[in-house]
């Protein structure tokens, strides 16, 4: 009988990875250290940036320094990344792209090119997980047309579970209006629905309801839920992989 003992971090279920937040509300862009120096030299501009808009503020004239936003100069260097195929740099600069571009329609224009590139290469890469939340904000600048046009895509071209169970998700929460027709709302319904169908133990579909996934998959005597995550070698497995086997499982974390 073989004994597992599973360490699984309450942040992450992956191996750990550099991180990087650029803003509030910003989604988290995981680089391989290659990269962590490019992010290093962001993070310490961007900081050098606020400190100087708020010294700036004081004289009441912030202008100057806000043509001079540092996000002007890295977009080159991540636009380089992205065009050697790293994905999570084109991610960058959708993020960041309203602070690259000073004219609001180039910032739409590029906005929306490089949303349509991730959705429609990216849709399942090991790290995307962070573009239905990142793609889910951006109204504002893609419109709710092409917001909902673009949630609809990876939801539906995503191998990743739980990013086709989120992009649905936030595309029925888009739909599901108050000022919504009934067609809209019929719609939204459905979507809800194929998740709880397709992908009963996503985040999503525990999120629509709880109880039902408690009573399916938490109740005594049932299954435990299936995850991936990787041993203390690096070594990727599933849970699944050691059904009839005992095994521990050792939840831990700091607070």
């Amino acid at each position: 009988m073989m004994l597992l003992s599973c360490l699984l971090h309450c942040a992450a279920l992956a191996a750990p990875a550099t991180v990087f937040g650029a803003g509030p509300g910003a989604a988290l862009l995981a680089v391989d250290s290659d990269d962590s120096g490019l992010l290093a030299e962001w993070e310490q501009a961007l900081s050098d940036h606020k400190l100087a808009l708020k010294e700036a503020r004081k004289h009441g004239d912030t202008a100057e320094v806000k043509a001079r936003h540092p996000a002007k100069v890295f977009y080159r260097r991540f636009d380089k990344l992205a065009g050697e195929g790293d994905g999570r740099a084109l991610l960058w600069m959708a993020e960041n792209a309203e602070d690259a571009f000073d004219d609001r329609d180039d910032v739409e224009r590029v906005k929306l090119e490089l949303w349509t590139q991730l959705v429609t290469k990216h849709a399942s890469a090991d790290w995307a997980d962070a573009l239905p939340g990142s793609l889910a904000r951006q109204k504002r600048y893609l419109g709710d047309e092409a917001l909902r046009s673009l949630l609809q895509s990876l939801g539906e071209g995503s191998k990743n579970p739980e990013v086709a169970a989120e992009s649905l998700s936030r595309l029925a929460g888009l739909l599901d209006k108050r000022k919504s027709t009934d067609a809209e709302k019929a719609r939204a319904k459905e979507l809800r629905e194929r998740i709880l169908r397709d992908w009963p133990t996503s985040f999503a579909a525990i999120e629509l309801d709880p109880e039902k996934y408690a009573e399916n998959y938490l109740a005594v005597g049932k299954p435990a839920p299936d995850f991936t995550s990787e041993d203390v070698d690096g070594t990727e497995f599933k849970l699944s992989d050691y059904r009839g086997k005992v095994v521990m499982l050792d939840f831990w974390g700091f607070w």
